[in-house]
């Protein structure tokens, strides 16, 4: 987050900084993290799921941060931790989060 910046708003322009895409509403919020970074520095981060406008099939990636995207289903969840360390699951588990709230939203 940047100086005066609420969590919503640092979602919205870190979405449209490392895609392109507008966050346009908040589906669900999927939990609180905090974690340490190889550096040492903890962190916390706030997860959301969320509806966004833009070029879904392209979009416009921060390199070098950010190589590739893909569309997962929950049954493709393992690809999550291709290139990761057996420890390193925290990502496939947001993203399982976020299918899980996908799907309850559906019914």
């Amino acid at each position: 987050m940047e100086d005066g910046e609420t969590p919503l708003e640092a979602l919205g322009r870190e979405v449209h900084e490392e895609t392109g895409w507008r966050v346009t509403r908040i589906l669900s919020e999927l939990g609180e993290v905090v974690w340490i970074g190889d550096d040492g520095v903890e962190r916390r981060e706030l997860d959301y799921l969320v509806e966004v406008e833009g070029d879904l099939a392209t979009p416009r990636l921060e390199r070098p941060e950010h190589i590739g995207f893909a569309w997962l289903g929950a049954d493709e969840l393992d690809r999550v931790m291709e290139h990761r360390r057996p420890e390193q699951t925290l990502v496939r588990e947001i993203v399982a989060r976020g299918i899980a709230a996908a799907l309850r939203a559906r019914s």
